[in-house]
C-alpha cells in the first residue's frame, strides 16, 4: 500500500495539501497557506506529528458523524479528514494516515505543466 501528499494551488492564490491513500480517496486535508513553501511545511509537520497520537483530536460533526483533526503540540490544527458514519471508519482512516504517511511521496500540482513527485 501507499499514499501521497499532493501539494496544490486554489485560485484564490492559496496553497494547500491533501494526502490520499492508495486508492486516491482523500484521508487529511490541509488549511490554507498563503505560500508554498507554507504548505510543504506543513507537510512535514504531519509527517513529524503523525506517530504522537496526543496530536489527534476526534470530533463530531454537525449532522453527528466523526471525524478528525491532527494538530500541533500548541494547537494548531495541521489538517482535518473526511467525517466518517462509523468510529472504526474513523479509526482506519486514521490507522492508514500512520501507516502511510511518513515515506509518503508529494506531488507538486502547482505547476500542472510539471507534476513533479518528491
Amino acid at each position: 500500500m501507499s499514499g501521497q501528499f499532493e501539494l496544490s494551488k486554489k485560485s484564490s492564490g492559496f496553497y494547500l495539501f491533501n494526502f490520499l491513500d492508495s486508492d486516491g480517496q482523500v484521508i487529511l486535508m490541509s488549511q490554507l497557506y498563503q505560500n508554498k513553501s507554507g504548505a510543504e511545511a506543513g507537510i512535514a509537520l504531519v509527517k513529524a506529528h503523525i506517530a504522537q497520537k496526543t496530536d489527534i483530536e476526534c470530533r463530531i460533526s454537525s449532522q453527528g458523524s466523526g471525524y478528525f483533526v491532527l494538530k500541533t503540540s500548541n494547537n494548531e490544527i495541521l489538517g482535518r479528514s473526511n467525517v466518517y458514519g462509523s468510529m472504526p471508519a474513523l479509526s482506519k482512516a486514521f490507522e492508514l494516515l500512520q501507516d502511510l504517511a511518513l515515506g509518503a511521496p508529494i506531488v507538486d500540482l502547482t505547476n500542472t505543466n510539471n507534476k513533479e513527485k518528491r
